[in-house]
């Protein structure tokens, strides 16, 4: 990683050629970050199929039944 002092040094270059410079890095690095977030959710998208995502849902569906069972059941359940 550059030092502080490397980092400034290289504003005070852009800010010599470019009075905005700044404002041109951060758009680029927005850029930047942008593109890795949709890289990211398409590598997501690949690996997740339809019927892997039905299977995941029905999954989260049961574990949250577990988790907070309804008061009628567990009344039955009391009973037996």
């Amino acid at each position: 990683m550059a030092t502080k002092i490397e980092k400034k040094k290289n504003d005070e270059q852009i800010n010599q050629t470019n009075p905005m410079g700044w404002r041109d890095k951060r758009d680029e690095m927005r850029e930047r970050k942008g593109k890795a977030k949709l890289a990211l959710c398409s590598i997501k998208r690949e690996r997740d199929t339809g019927h892997e995502q039905g299977r995941k849902r029905k999954d989260k569906a049961e574990q949250n039944t577990k988790k907070h069972p309804r008061a009628s059941e567990t009344k039955t359940q009391r009973i037996t």
